[in-house]
């Protein structure tokens, strides 16, 4: 499986915090993803920790 089909599957990666975001707010769940692993690159503390915090919190505020 390439790394874009990858990307764009709603279901993988860690928590599911981008598929979610991008299935509530009409985004591209790839681009998405994609940024967030920029972001992630770029400044790797920020990145994982809004990740982390996004993951436990975003559920219930989506509820």
């Amino acid at each position: 499986m390439k790394l874009e089909q990858r990307m764009r599957n709603p279901s993988k990666w860690l928590g599911g915090l981008c598929g979610q975001l991008a299935s509530d707010l009409g985004w591209s769940v790839f681009w998405l993803r994609l940024s967030w692993v920029v972001m992630t690159l770029l400044s790797p503390l920020w990145g994982v920790g809004l990740y982390v915090v996004g993951s436990v919190f975003y559920p219930k505020l989506r509820a």
